[in-house]
């Protein structure tokens, strides 16, 4: 009998990415991480801070349209439409550079649990 047990690491890492990207948009919006995973539509700034999540998850850590959805419960259209209406409003100059620095955040936490992982 074979005990060995087997740990995906690419999946644990994008759940402990995941984490943090929620984690961070819930500190940066001063929305709860319950109100930003909520089902229903809790509030327009829950829905943008949604959004917001939603588009990092895609870009920073480039899960797939289908799997965000599931993440929130939501479909595919939903989570394009989520990064057209984030992209669009990066032509704002403040949001833009708000939205770059949750992405440097984003990138410099995945360094570092890369670091941590090698050492």
């Amino acid at each position: 009998m074979n005990d060995t047990i087997v740990v995906d690491l690419d999946a644990r890492d994008k759940v402990l990415d995941w984490a943090f990207v929620l984690a961070l948009v819930a500190n940066e919006t001063g929305i709860s991480v319950a109100q930003i995973t909520a089902p229903t539509r809790v509030s327009a700034k829950a829905s943008r801070s949604r959004q917001l999540a939603i588009y990092l998850a895609r870009v920073c850590l480039s899960i797939t349209l289908t799997d965000i959805g599931r993440l929130f419960g939501r479909d595919r259209a939903t989570v394009i439409h989520a990064c057209a209406l984030i992209e669009d409003q990066r032509d704002d100059p403040a949001f833009d550079a708000f939205v770059t620095n949750l992405e440097a955040a984003i990138a410099e936490w995945q360094r570092g649990r890369c670091r941590r992982r090698v050492a």
